[in-house]
């Protein structure tokens, strides 16, 4: 049984787990069709000027 962490501010719980055992999805059909819609879309469109402008210059969003 993988060792899982409960994270709490003051009394309540944060509402996640931590844990080693997560299944990979990289293969899933699902997952593989919405990759290429990205990247058929960016290929058309390309990255919104703003956006490349915080990457480039590392500013905070």
């Amino acid at each position: 049984m993988p060792e899982e962490t409960k994270k709490r501010i003051g009394n309540k719980p944060v509402g996640f787990t931590i844990s080693n055992e997560v299944k990979d999805h990289g293969n899933d059909p699902f997952f593989i069709k919405k990759n290429k819609k990205a990247k058929a879309f960016i290929q058309k469109n390309g990255f919104p000027k703003e956006l490349l402008l915080i990457i480039k210059n590392k500013m905070p969003v």
